[in-house]
């Protein structure tokens, strides 16, 4: 069994700003050379969190809009019940093994300002 690590960079330029970061962690695993095995992400830093969503901009116009609705009535509890910092995704065949419309997205929960954050990525297989 192989293990890789690496960082995956990603922008967010506002407060709930939606990243799709399914490219550069399908770029890992295929850089890693590992084909079958488990991919996780972790975002280490505690204002991003990570979904596995549809990569559909109305959808994410709608969470946005419920997220803010909420976060004006209970901000903190909000922050620590979106996503999670990390998921593990299957890797088949040297791709993540995602629905077919679905996308991991790191969510942006603090700064209004465009910030660069990173995401670490530890894929463990054959």
């Amino acid at each position: 069994m192989r293990t890789h690590h690496c960082e995956c960079p990603a922008t967010t330029r506002r407060t709930l700003d939606f990243v799709d970061i399914t490219a550069d962690v399908e770029e890992a695993l295929y850089s890693s050379g590992i084909k079958d095995g488990h991919v996780t992400v972790f975002a280490r830093d505690h204002s991003c969190s990570l979904i596995i969503n549809e990569n559909e901009h109305g959808l994410w116009r709608d969470l946005r809009a419920t997220l803010e609705r909420l976060e004006k009535d209970h901000p903190d509890e909000l922050r620590a019940s979106i996503g999670s910092a990390s998921v593990v995704l299957p890797a088949v065949k040297g791709h993540l093994h995602l629905g077919m419309w679905q996308r991991l997205l790191l969510i942006e929960l603090g700064t209004p300002n465009e910030i660069n954050r990173s995401v670490h990525v530890q894929i463990v297989g054959e």
